[in-house]
Order: C-alpha cells, then sequence, then structure tokens
C-alpha cells in the first residue's frame, strides 16, 4: 500500500514533540518498563528479539504505563500539538485555495483524515486502533483504508493484475454477460441502491469483480442473487469519493480482493446451507439474537414468540426457533443490503469491519435485534412470519443510521466494546439507559467539537488581522515607493532644467 508523504502537519507535530519535558519523562519510563519486560522474558538485549517480537515488548510495557501521570501527561502534549499544528495547517490552505471552505471544521476533518491515512498506510499492523471508532460511520477516505486493511488478500490482488496485464478475457468469466445484464438490472431497479446510479463507473466495476468472483469459483451455474448484493457496498466504497475518477485495473483488483476476502471470511451463518458449518453456525446465532432481543424489547419479543409459534407454515417443532430464522437470515445472508438504506448499510458494514481481527466479536446480532425492536409499531400490526418478513423489507429502508448508533449507545456500546478487546465475558447493562462513559463521551465530542469550532474561528480572525495589517503595511510602503519616484523625478526636472540654464547662459 503506497505511503505517499506525510502532512507537513504531522511532521512539525512530531518534531515539536520530541522537544517536550513530556516526551522525555514518558522516555525515560518506556526504557525501564522494556527493561522489565526483558528480565522477566530472561532476554540478555533487546537485539537479540525478532521485530514481532520487539514490537510485542514494547506494546507490553506501554500498557504497564497507561494508567501512570507520564503516559497521561504525553497524551494531553500530543493532542495539543496535532490541535494546534492541523489549525495553522487548515488556516493557511483557507488563505491559499479556493478549493477550502469559510466553515473551520471541514478543513480541519480533511486535514485530519490525510494524517489518518498516511499513519495506517504506514503501519498496517495498527489497523486494531479503528477498534476506537466502534459506533461511528468513517468518512468515505477512512472507510476506504480500513476496509482495504481488515479485508487485505494479496494474491487476490496479484493474480487480477497478472491475468488482466496479459489480457482482459482471462479476468471475464463465461457468465460475463449475464452478470453484466443482471448488475445493470439491479442497479437500475433495487431501490437503495439509488446511490450507484448517479456512478457511470459502478456498474463496470461490479461486473468485472463478480465475473471474475464466478471465474475463480469454477463453477458452471450462475451466481446467487446474495453474490450480486454483497458485492455492492464494495464498489460504493471504491466509488464514493471519487466518482468521477477514471476507472483503473487497481481498482479493479483491490475491490475484488476485499470481495473474495469477505466472501471467505464471513460467518458460517451467513453462508449458504450447505456448508458444513452452517446449522451450527445458525443456532448460535440465534441464540444471541433472541437473548439480545429480549434485552432490547421483550414485550416484543414474547409478541413474535406468540405470532411465529402459531404459524401454520411451520414444520419445526420449534415454531419460534423457524420463524426467527425465516425472518432473520434474508437480511444476514445478505448483510442487510437491500434492507436499509444503502448510507445505513455502509455504518452496518463499518462496524463489522472493525471486529475482523477479534474472535469474540459479532456485532450482526446486535443490529439485527436493533432493527426488529425499531420496527416493533409495524411489527404488532403483523400476523404471521410472511407479514413480519415483508414488514422488515419494506420499512426497514426507512431507519437511519443515527437509530442503530442511538440504540448500541443505549444498550450494547461497553458490551461490543469489551469483545473487540477480547473480553467477552462482561455483562450488558440492564439500566437501559446509557452507559455514563459514553454518555460522558458523547457530551464530551460534542463540547470538544464546539471548542475547536472556536478555535478555528480564532486563528481565522488572527489570520485575518495579519493580513490587514499586511496589506496595510505594503499599501504604506507603495505610497513611499510612489513619493520617493515623484521625489527623484522632481530632481531630475531640476537638474535638467539648471543645466538648461547654464547652456543658455554659455
Amino acid at each position: 500500500m503506497d505511503q505517499g508523504a506525510a502532512p507537513e502537519w504531522l511532521i512539525r507535530s512530531k518534531v515539536n514533540l520530541l522537544n517536550t519535558e513530556e516526551w522525555q519523562l514518558f522516555q525515560d519510563e518506556l526504557e525501564a518498563a522494556v527493561e522489565t519486560q526483558l528480565i522477566e522474558g530472561q532476554v540478555s538485549h533487546f537485539t537479540d528479539l525478532s521485530g514481532e517480537e520487539k514490537r510485542a515488548t514494547v506494546q507490553r510495557a506501554v500498557d504497564t504505563l497507561q494508567d501512570g501521570d507520564a503516559y497521561k501527561r504525553l497524551c494531553s502534549s500530543i493532542s495539543s500539538a496535532l490541535e494546534s499544528q492541523i489549525l495553522k495547517s487548515a488556516n493557511s490552505k483557507v488563505a491559499a485555495a479556493s478549493s477550502y471552505t469559510a466553515n473551520g471544521w471541514p478543513n480541519f476533518q480533511q486535514e485530519a483524515e490525510e494524517g489518518i491515512v498516511h499513519l495506517m498506510k504506514k503501519w498496517p499492523e495498527m489497523k486494531y486502533k479503528f477498534h476506537a471508532c466502534l459506533n461511528t460511520q468513517f468518512p468515505p477516505v477512512i472507510r476506504k483504508v480500513a476496509w482495504a486493511l481488515y479485508l487485505e488478500n494479496p494474491k487476490v490482488r496479484a493474480e487480477y493484475l497478472e491475468k488482466s496485464r496479459h489480457n482482459p478475457e482471462d479476468v471475464m468469466s463465461i457468465l460475463d454477460l449475464e452478470i453484466t445484464k443482471k448488475c445493470e438490472h439491479l442497479l437500475q431497479t433495487e431501490p437503495t441502491f439509488q446511490p450507484l446510479k448517479a456512478i457511470p463507473k459502478s456498474l463496470h466495476l461490479m461486473k468485472s469483480v463478480l465475473s471474475f468472483y464466478h471465474l475463480s469459483r469454477q463453477i458452471s451455474s450462475s451466481l446467487i442473487d446474495t453474490d450480486y448484493m454483497l458485492a455492492v457496498p464494495f464498489v460504493y466504497n471504491a466509488l464514493s469519493n471519487k466518482p468521477t475518477a477514471l476507472l483503473h485495473e487497481l481498482d479493479k483488483a483491490s475491490t475484488a480482493e476485499q470481495f473474495f476476502s469477505f466472501m471467505e471470511t464471513r460467518f458460517g451463518y451467513m453462508k449458504e446451507s450447505y456448508n458444513s458449518e452452517f446449522d451450527t453456525s445458525w443456532s448460535e446465532f440465534n441464540r444471541h439474537l433472541t437473548s439480545k432481543l429480549s434485552y432490547v424489547d421483550n414485550d416484543l419479543q414474547t409478541y413474535l414468540q406468540d405470532v411465529l409459534s402459531k404459524d401454520p407454515s411451520a414444520s419445526s417443532t420449534d415454531k419460534f426457533a423457524e420463524g426467527m430464522k425465516a425472518l432473520a437470515r434474508p437480511m444476514v445472508r445478505c448483510l442487510f443490503v437491500g434492507f436499509l438504506s444503502l448510507d445505513t448499510v455502509m455504518f452496518v458494514w463499518d462496524q463489522y469491519v472493525i471486529g475482523l481481527d477479534a474472535p469474540s466479536y459479532d456485532v450482526i446480532p446486535f443490529i439485527t435485534a436493533i432493527m426488529i425492536s425499531l420496527l416493533r409499531l409495524s411489527i404488532l400490526q403483523c400476523q404471521n412470519v410472511k407479514e413480519v418478513i415483508e414488514c422488515l423489507r419494506t420499512n426497514g429502508i426507512k431507519l437511519k443510521k443515527e437509530l442503530f448508533m442511538y440504540e448500541i449507545n443505549r444498550c450494547f456500546y461497553r458490551y461490543l466494546r469489551a469483545s473487540l478487546h477480547g473480553n467477552a465475558g462482561i455483562k450488558m447493562d440492564s439500566s437501559h439507559y446509557p452507559a455514563p462513559w459514553n454518555k460522558d463521551s458523547s457530551d464530551h465530542s460534542e463540547a470538544e467539537t464546539q471548542r475547536l469550532q472556536k478555535l478555528l474561528e480564532e486563528e481565522s480572525r488572527k489570520m485575518q488581522k495579519i493580513e490587514e495589517k499586511s496589506a496595510l503595511e505594503i499599501r504604506s510602503l507603495k505610497k513611499e515607493i510612489e513619493e520617493l519616484k515623484e521625489k527623484i523625478e522632481k530632481q531630475k526636472q531640476e537638474q535638467n532644467q539648471e543645466g538648461n540654464k547654464e547652456q543658455g547662459e554659455k
């Protein structure tokens, strides 16, 4: 992954930080903590460790310091340094380029995004830092990097590029025409895919990925509808932040590798029922789903249990489990594509992707339970499984991502956060109110935004005063130059007159 040049504000921040007392103090404590790690591991010298062992040792040392005063002071110093340099960079670009908006916050955000992208490309092993983005939706630029890191598959990318370079037809399935027509039909008719209609390249990218996928599977049968639906978020992710740019082979290869990785690593309950792992995986998912739904809205679950258990079409002895499978499986097998708006789908997928490196983390049962609970008023009007399924399909697309964010924050944030960090044993907060640490975090975020906005405005006013002062000084200097020119010209004229007078006297 191309690292690119680091933003100037990031370099300045680093230089300034390395000269602070906070960094020197933390560095001393870190060296002592690393030495302790080496002694405990019976290692004579740090240089005896491999690269991975060195990183792990330093990380363990840092972990031991996180509750200390030196670490907290360093974090505060880092925040101040970054904030100051980003503000200066954003405001300098406001003055220099018309492409920057007069509103300060978007400029600040753009600068920060550039820094995040650079750091993640330089240190991809730090992708776990995206865990901090739980219950937030990535900006398109950040999402592109996050998905690329979590769904990396160099083998697929290299194979696509090699074959397409040799002969473009080598990455096309024998059913390429069928796949193209199906993609075109979906993009034109599926209501939730409307954002892609405004991007002409979406059809070509979607069919390229799916055609190569079909070719790689070495099957003669057609792709199933789910395959088409699952390709859409990857197409949107690849094109949403550059809808008018040219589509290169590398774009296709990168999108293909992410799609392939997703299809290979998705949970068993998302796959087809003929897979050996499906039954066990689905039973586990259904257990989690009913548990989460009961937690969010126990009355609604009781109603559903009554409706589903009476459904005459159910053949199983456990009609409730069969009914839950009938209404939940269509949603989860395509990971809500077609059931939620594309904007909300991308939020859900962001939550899914950031947990791919956390074995105990699975956000899908939570999202499913929340979606059902958000549609409770409509579901309470349903009398059978078919009506519930239709209710989910027709009303789900009206749900905004903010509703899911609120419910996650209200009920599940602490549990999900613990799962991301490998502590799945924590119990869910039964208060049904925002956890204090979450609420404070939200309030702090709003206050922080206001504070940054105020700082941006102050910086803008300072820059405006400087520019006004500079303009005044320039005008004054120009006036002095003009006066000097006039004075010189006048002196020349006087000298000429005196010279002419002397000539006349002679």
